[in-house]
């Protein structure tokens, strides 16, 4: 009985989540979709922007950020980040190279990848709704 009132209070609770808007729109948003799927009463609120967002005064829970991060105190995930030809991170083209619509033709001259980070306040408690969602994004998005 125990197990599973921890497993369906993992499945319970509300995130709010902000990320880069090509990245929220183009990834993170179908990545969503699929985590809702396995925890379906897990509200996630989803912020799309290209500025640096104060978790604490603006209440985030989760922020995803690319490049490299300042010292921020923040606790960071690293996760996937990588360009493609059209100078777009690579989990944005991939549909398109993987289907023949778009060709890498100068790997030998892809600028440096930039990393992507789940970020969360250290003294955050830990819920269920956190840590599930933190482990679904790093095991989609991680390093390949």
């Amino acid at each position: 009985m125990l197990r599973f009132q921890r497993e369906r209070a993992a499945r319970q609770g509300r995130l709010r989540v902000t990320a880069p808007v090509s990245f929220g729109v183009h990834a993170l948003a179908p990545a969503i979709a699929d985590y809702l799927t396995v925890y379906p009463e897990v509200e996630i609120a989803l912020a799309v922007n290209d500025r640096i967002v104060d978790l604490i005064e603006e209440g985030y829970e989760i922020a995803i950020r690319v490049g490299v991060l300042g010292d921020s105190g923040l606790i960071a995930r690293p996760a996937r980040s990588g360009l493609g030809i059209i100078l777009q991170p690579e989990v944005l083209l991939a549909e398109d190279i993987s289907s023949g619509r778009l060709v890498p033709i100068v790997r030998e001259y892809a600028p440096p990848s930039r990393p992507m980070q789940v970020v969360y306040l250290p003294d955050r408690r830990s819920t269920p709704e956190l840590r599930t969602f933190i482990d679904f994004i790093t095991a989609r998005f991680g390093e390949r």
